[in-house]
């Protein structure tokens, strides 16, 4: 079992994910080739509130939130 705090991008606009980073887990583990390229691999997660991460060797570099849903 583990306990996955969630993510936050600091800036002029903050942006949280809580919860989609362990579906970035899941994606890595089920792939160990994913995200290990040099120049990274982009991450589309799809909801109402969708976020595209940037993950290079296995970190996430940066992500951002769109709205989806509710428009």
């Amino acid at each position: 079992v583990s306990i996955v705090p969630g993510v936050i991008a600091t800036g002029e606009l903050p942006d949280v994910m809580r919860g989609e980073e362990t579906q970035i887990v899941g994606a890595l583990a089920s792939d160990p080739m994913l995200g290990t390229d040099r120049s990274g691999v982009l991450i589309g997660l799809p909801g109402t509130h969708a976020k595209w991460a940037w993950v290079k060797d296995g970190l996430i570099e940066r992500f951002q939130t769109f709205m989806t849903g509710e428009l």
